[in-house]
């Protein structure tokens, strides 16, 4: 069972709709964002508050392409990611970034 219970599609959209209307957490970019998401859908992350982040354009493209390195660059980034309760690690060169709670 999820720790977080599932939401209905509506209410996903209403709140994607609002981080779309916030700037930029990283670079602070106005409005419009994109909804990013830290651990993506594909790889079984949601629509809950704690895996989705405003990100311009430009931000959620680095992000997507270059993780680790993106966290490095950005501190008070990671700082807000351990705050959400996302923690990261390197083993054996592969990194994982994974999501405990609060």
């Amino acid at each position: 069972m999820s720790a977080h219970p599932k939401r209905k599609k509506d209410q996903d959209e209403q709140f994607k709709s609002k981080i779309r209307n916030l700037h930029c957490i990283i670079c602070y970019a106005l409005p419009p964002s994109t909804v990013s998401h830290i651990k993506t859908r594909g790889s079984g992350g949601d629509d809950s508050a704690f895996n989705i982040l405003p990100m311009c354009l430009n931000c959620h493209t680095h992000w997507e392409s270059h993780k680790e390195q993106f966290i490095n660059e950005h501190k008070h980034f990671a700082d807000h990611l351990t705050r959400l309760g996302w923690k990261w690690n390197t083993i054996q060169g592969k990194f994982y970034l994974r999501h405990y709670g609060k």
